[in-house]
């Protein structure tokens, strides 16, 4: 697995990394669990440990904000 967002080097016999986007039900869902092992917190462990990508937009985090400021 490369490093973070590098593009994939053929020669070298890299592949480019996983990328995922998430729903905002997970971000909301891993932030109130209080279980170490849920899915949700499990998929952010995994993303600290660099398995994949996690692609956001600014939209969706503004969104996102917003949902957990009220």
């Amino acid at each position: 697995m490369g490093t973070k967002g590098s593009p994939p080097d053929p020669e070298k016999g890299t592949k480019a990394p996983l990328r995922a986007v998430l729903d905002a039900n997970v971000y909301v869902a891993a932030y109130l669990s209080r279980n170490p092992r849920s899915p949700n917190t499990e998929l952010f462990r995994r993303w600290r440990d660099s398995q994949f990508v996690l692609l956001v937009s600014k939209v969706a985090l503004m969104r996102l904000s917003r949902s957990l400021a009220s």
